[in-house]
């Protein structure tokens, strides 16, 4: 029956029995065999226990190599391609920001407002959607108040929250857009490190002549908006904040501010996603205006753009801002690598001028 056991226990009950048969204990051999009877039917339960889970664990491979089955786990998560290169759906403001390096040294605040203009415009745009999911629960509101004779209006105030928060970062964006000009035009007459002073001296036509005229126009042109943003942001950066509930009538959100308007009347607007619509166009159109002009005085250098990241790694191209109208532009620069057989081919290739170029290069060069 030792048979059965491992080497390195049977081993071990040998010299037991061994040492205690060559021992002067009485009884001697009972002994010997009970305590070899006990270590077989030991070894025998510990088997029956552990041995089906050992057993499994090997097969599933969590004990012999957890690394394998993480390994597995990993080749069968899905892998997204991200399409970064797609200067056809860029706006003014995304175009400088990939090229602004062929003309101008930025240091690291200017690049953070240059990224912030986008950011803002776009986290206003997040809270706007945000406003318009949370403007029907001011019914619930309302219910309350004609079932109880009250209500805390916590939908009320929760959506003004929002509203007011859009307010914030439409301001935001123009804020980091003057920024840029500022170090775009520096020592230039009139472009101030103050967006009220320089949007003022743009009103008043104090604007360094050397400064294009559509870029001094597009901010003149914002004086019927711009103050009455302004006097928004700063009343509810500094100041109180408002209110907003739904109008029984026209069924529109308003929004009702008492730090504003004149001392005897609150300032009142009867449609407040209109106004903020609003502000959103006359501002997109503002940067549009002034960041066609700045990417028109850049220069046509090439510089490295990301393509997309494909199956998990980075493709990039040279290109210049003139060659930057679809994805067929620049000169693909991956394709050193990706071209080599132990690599994963670029999914756009057979299709990408910029591969085609690339590769025309090459051969013209050999």
């Amino acid at each position: 029956m030792l048979r059965s056991l491992p080497n390195n226990v049977r081993t071990h009950v040998d010299l037991i029995c061994w040492s205690l048969r060559s021992s002067d204990f009485k009884c001697k051999s009972t002994l010997s065999l009970f305590i070899s009877s006990f270590l077989r039917l030991l070894w025998k339960t510990v088997k029956q226990l552990f041995g089906s889970v050992f057993v499994r664990n090997r097969e599933e491979g969590s004990v012999s190599n957890p690394k394998s089955s993480e390994q597995e786990k990993q080749k069968k998560r899905p892998i997204a391609n991200l399409l970064h290169f797609s200067p056809q759906h860029w706006g003014e403001v995304e175009r400088f920001t990939q090229f602004w390096t062929t003309t101008y040294t930025f240091d690291r605040m200017t690049q953070k407002r240059l990224r912030g203009i986008a950011g803002h415009f776009s986290k206003a745009g997040y809270l706007f959607q945000l406003a318009k999911r949370l403007a029907p629960n001011l019914d619930l509101d309302a219910k309350q108040l004609e079932e109880s004779g009250y209500s805390p209006a916590h939908n009320s105030k929760e959506l003004a929250a929002v509203i007011e928060s859009v307010f914030c970062e439409q301001y935001s964006a123009i804020d980091c857009c003057r920024f840029v000009l500022f170090k775009v035009f520096p020592d230039h007459k009139g472009i101030k490190d103050s967006t009220r002073k320089t949007f003022q001296k743009a009103f008043e036509g104090e604007i360094d002549q050397r400064v294009p005229v559509a870029i001094r126009d597009a901010i003149a042109n914002t004086k019927e908006w711009y103050f009455e943003l302004l006097r928004l942001r700063d009343e509810l950066t500094h100041s109180n904040v408002g209110s907003c509930h739904r109008d029984d009538k026209t069924g529109n959100v308003m929004y009702m501010h008492d730090g504003l308007g004149t001392p005897g009347k609150s300032l009142v607007i009867e449609d407040v996603f209109a106004a903020l619509k609003t502000y959103f166009d006359k501002i997109n159109d503002l940067l549009g205006l002034v960041f066609r002009e700045l990417n028109r005085m850049l220069d046509d250098k090439p510089v490295e753009l990301m393509c997309g990241i494909f199956g998990g790694r980075c493709y990039q191209r040279v290109v210049r801002p003139s060659e930057a109208i679809d994805i067929n532009g620049g000169v693909c620069k991956s394709y050193q690598w990706f071209d080599l057989e132990e690599h994963p081919d670029c999914p756009l290739k057979d299709g990408c001028q910029a591969y085609a170029r690339a590769k025309g290069e090459q051969l013209a060069d050999g």
